[in-house]
């Protein structure tokens, strides 16, 4: 067992659930159907931020997009979600910009950019054409 690698983890986990909490009225109130839908800003104390280096907040959060907010440049605003059993996290709600990807369902700007695939984002464009010419080179 990796002590640090444990602790760090712990301190994902916490930092989702504010996340999560953040997002469920939304979901409530209909204002977003799926966390697809959100892009959380998600302030973190200098401590807290420094604990978790390198996270992909989207993935993490199951959103199409996250920005991360440390405490040192900015103090989080009034209204934001926190939880009191996890200190130094501030979740503000925002929705995501763009147009829905026909293939990962996310939320994206970059999203009709590839010509060829008007309806997916670039990623999910390179991702078709690579399995479209292995498959007809099979």
């Amino acid at each position: 067992m990796n002590d640090a690698l444990a602790q760090k983890w712990q301190v994902v986990r916490d930092i989702r659930r504010v996340v999560t909490g953040a997002l469920e009225p939304k979901r409530a109130d209909k204002t977003i159907g799926s966390s697809l839908e959100a892009h959380p800003i998600i302030y973190l104390a200098t401590l807290v931020a420094n604990q978790v280096e390198g996270i992909d907040w989207a993935e993490v959060g199951i959103t199409s997009s996250a920005t991360v907010v440390t405490e040192a440049e900015r103090t989080a605003p009034a209204g934001a979600f926190t939880l009191p059993d996890v200190q130094g996290v501030w979740v503000v709600f925002e929705k995501a910009k763009g147009k829905k990807c026909a293939r990962c369902w996310k939320v994206l700007e970059t999203v009709g950019s590839d010509p060829d695939y008007p309806d997916l984002s670039p990623r999910d464009a390179d991702a078709v054409r690579y399995f479209l010419k292995n498959k007809l080179a099979a």
